[in-house]
């Protein structure tokens, strides 16, 4: 398996608690999705998921990662049992010939997730 383009919109962005597991990943710049998805803020990480109906484009970064760090991430992310990586469409070009993807949450949205654009949110503790 070769790289793989990755979406990424929370606590592994730059700065977060844990961007640490992108040691080995290339960063490419910000990014923004097709409004096609949601944004929630949790209290101490956000969840993704697809509203194809009712979505808005959500920022975050664009980074390429080798096989070896996509399995740590994976488990980090606990897949397939909270989240799930599947391919996402981005508003603009990127320099890739490959598909990116993201983490979708694969539970219900719980009560008191809080719709945003982008995490964390600006002004939030």
């Amino acid at each position: 398996m070769s790289r793989v383009g990755l979406f990424l919109y929370g606590t592994l962005k730059r700065g977060q608690r844990r961007h640490d597991l992108l040691a080995s990943g290339e960063f490419l710049g910000p990014a923004v999705t097709i409004p096609r998805y949601r944004l929630y803020a949790l209290a101490r990480y956000p969840i993704l998921v697809e509203s194809p109906e009712n979505g808005d484009a959500i920022h975050g970064e664009l980074w390429v990662v080798p096989p070896e760090t996509l399995d740590a991430l994976d488990a980090y992310e606990e897949v397939p049992t909270l989240y799930v990586r599947q391919s996402i469409a981005l508003q603009s070009p990127h320099p890739m010939d490959l598909p990116i993807e993201a983490y979708l949450f694969a539970q219900p949205i719980p009560a008191n997730a809080i719709r945003c654009v982008e995490w964390p949110i600006v002004g939030s503790a």
